[in-house]
């Protein structure tokens, strides 16, 4: 922390001439403090493990999105969990192929993954991954500086399948996702051999899992987070059971329900050994803090309670308290919440599966998931909501209505609330208001420390508004931007966690908006010079301003004259001009003319720069007259020789 100070007092001393009192808005802005931050957007990072400052979560943690899969209309819909506004609608599958998602699991970085229940044509299903764009994880593929992608409900961007539809594997196979319109749709991966895929789970690599349904003679594929490779498989057949749904846990291993064979799939990958244990109808997962998995027991409305190592514990199952029991999540606290489609109610269960409570909610209720601020979702299939519940009042207290025959249907992990692995990367957006409008953007500082090989990137786009942004700029550290003026600027800062494990960690940020002072009214100060008696005169430099207040320096750049420096009649003294390089002029009280060469008087034009404390400058000129008498006035031949010149 001394090594944060003293770097924000540097830049403090660099920037503002050392003051450190400046608000978070306004010209220049500095982000430094908790509640500096807190004016901005934060994603994965935090400043509560370590104050005034920011870094990557070091434990996983739900995000304020939730993603439910629209399985009727075949989309998938993200929303603030904070506020219900519905951020974006996605298909989940290219125009002609199968969609019906009804399992969407949230990867470390916040994007979505989800498979496509009713996918199967040549006995291949499909994946799609959709990014969070308020993570900074979605790609600008035409490259026209701005993400095109859905902003609300209903705004479902075309998907068109352009290519022959052959199927087949690989990421961007097919046409798929270079066919979407929506740049946040990022992957889409055929599952040859997984058709039908339900199962959808992230490991501690944010790698994912995905199943087809039924298990025979379903496979298994481990996908690569990032692009959707496929780095492994193993058949589910080879067991008996899995495929319907599930989770990882945080030692790594996967279990899988399968209802229609009444057992759950425990899988552990990095020894290929696994088995199934006897589960009458077997449906939705979810996992406590102590790593006992809880699995519904659908029409058996009953609930049980599995160790790590796969051992039921005693007095399991035990009553749900609603019928035909889906979805189950864990909140901090470890109770177990339960969705209940026959009853219309979601249970709250306490840790040994006593009923705490039952609290009624919309109609055939399916999956259920907890947000960052510990409150519980439900997705209820018929009457096309979701709600959310409040842990301390055991009530609703949002809905959020998704249009008639959107079908949410989902017991997966909505949220990231299963996540076991601390996220790799994170952003932290603000925007900021000049308080300036048509604002000169100058420049962003920050300070930081990147260990290893982590990264601290920042981005930034202009606004007249503060609603609609112009194309995004990549930015370097206290260079000039180059968006274009406007009152509002968009920081966004990513974080990307090293191989090694390391957080990169910001300190502080300063963005300044500025304009450049005004040469235009610049005056000398005298402007007239009398009696021609040979001696320097001081010339100040008056009448330039700054429309921002800021204080400005006048540096003279050079001194011109009309006359030559030695010429008839003017004493024969050089040079007739110093100062160039300091704030202050001085010109000789001379002028040139004889009786029989007379003169028509002498003009001084002293150049200079105004510069304000951020750089930002303007050029001007001043002129200085010496008349050649006082019966007529002084004629201007223009700048032709230099007067700081020394005659031979």
């Amino acid at each position: 922390m001394q090594i944060k100070g003293l770097c924000g007092v540097t830049l403090l001393a660099l920037v503002l001439g050392g003051s450190s009192l400046w608000a978070a808005s306004g010209n220049p802005g500095l982000y430094t403090l908790d509640a500096d931050f807190d004016q901005g957007t934060m994603v994965n990072v935090n400043h509560e493990e370590v104050a005034d400052q920011l870094q990557l979560d070091s434990q996983p943690t739900p995000f304020e999105f939730i993603w439910v899969a629209a399985s009727s209309r075949g989309t998938i819909v993200k929303i603030d969990t904070v506020t219900g506004q519905v951020l974006g609608e996605y298909w989940s599958a290219p125009a002609g192929r199968g969609r019906n998602p009804s399992r969407t699991t949230v990867d470390g970085n916040g994007n979505v993954w989800s498979g496509n229940r009713d996918e199967a044509a040549g006995n291949s299903g499909s994946a799609v991954k959709i990014g969070l764009l308020e993570n900074g994880q979605c790609v600008d593929r035409n490259s026209n500086g701005v993400i095109d992608t859905s902003t609300g409900l209903g705004d479902i961007r075309p998907w068109p399948d352009l290519t022959d539809g052959a199927g087949g594997p690989g990421p961007g196979q097919n046409g798929l996702i270079e066919d979407a319109a929506d740049e946040c749709i990022l992957v889409f991966q055929r599952l040859p051999g997984a058709p039908n895929v339900r199962h959808v789970s992230v490991d501690a690599n944010n790698d994912v899992w995905v199943g087809g349904y039924p298990f025979v003679p379903t496979l298994f594929y481990q996908l690569d987070g990032d692009n959707g490779a496929l780095l492994a498989s193993f058949s589910a057949a080879t067991f008996g059971c899995g495929g319907y749904g599930g989770l990882m846990d945080g030692n790594g291993v996967l279990w899988s329900a399968s209802i229609s064979q009444s057992k759950l799939l425990r899988y552990d990958p990095a020894t290929q050994v696994g088995g199934c244990i006897l589960a009458s109808q077997s449906y939705g997962l979810g996992i406590d803090s102590n790593g006992f998995v809880w699995n519904a027991l659908w029409t058996n409305n009953q609930i049980l309670k599995i160790s790590p190592a796969g051992v039921i514990q005693p007095g399991f199952p035990k009553p749900t308290g609603g019928s035909a029991s889906r979805g189950v999540v864990a909140t901090a606290d470890s109770d177990i919440w339960v969705a209940n489609s026959g009853s219309n109610t979601v249970s709250r269960l306490a840790n040994n599966g006593v009923l705490l409570a039952t609290v009624l909610v919309g109609s055939q209720p399916t999956g259920v998931a907890v947000d960052a601020a510990g409150k519980v979702w439900v997705t209820n299939l018929s009457s096309d909501d979701v709600m959310r519940i409040n842990p301390a009042t055991n009530a609703v207290d949002l809905t959020v209505n998704l249009g008639a025959g959107a079908g949410p249907y989902n017991y997966s992990d909505m949220t990231g609330s299963t996540l076991i692995a601390p996220p790799n990367t994170g952003t932290w957006t603000v925007v900021h208001d000049s308080g300036i409008d048509g604002a000169v953007w100058g420049f962003i500082t920050w300070n930081g420390e990147t260990p290893g090989d982590s990264l601290l990137s920042v981005t930034a786009a202009s606004s007249s508004d503060g609603t609609v942004f112009g194309p995004t700029e990549v930015v370097s550290n206290g260079v000039d931007l180059g968006v274009a003026d406007g009152r509002y600027l968009k920081v966004a800062v990513t974080f990307q966690r090293a191989t090694t494990g390391e957080s990169p960690v910001l300190f502080d940020l300063t963005i300044l908006a500025n304009r450049p002072p005004d040469c235009f009214q610049a005056v000398a100060d005298p402007a007239l010079i009398w009696p021609p008696n040979h001696r320097f005169v001081p010339v100040g430099i008056a009448g330039v301003s700054d429309p921002d207040g800021d204080p400005v320096t006048v540096t003279v750049t050079a001194i011109f004259q009309d006359e030559p420096v030695d010429s008839y009649g003017d004493g024969r003294f050089t040079p007739d001009g110093l100062g160039t390089g300091t704030t202050l002029a001085e010109v000789r009280a001379e002028r040139a003319g004889t009786r029989k060469v007379p003169g028509d008087g002498r003009f001084y034009h002293i150049f200079f720069t105004a510069t304000d404390p951020y750089d930002f400058t303007c050029d001007g000129e001043v002129r200085v007259a010496v008349p050649h008498d006082q019966a007529k006035a002084p004629v201007d031949g223009g700048p032709l020789y230099d007067s700081t010149a020394m005659s031979p």
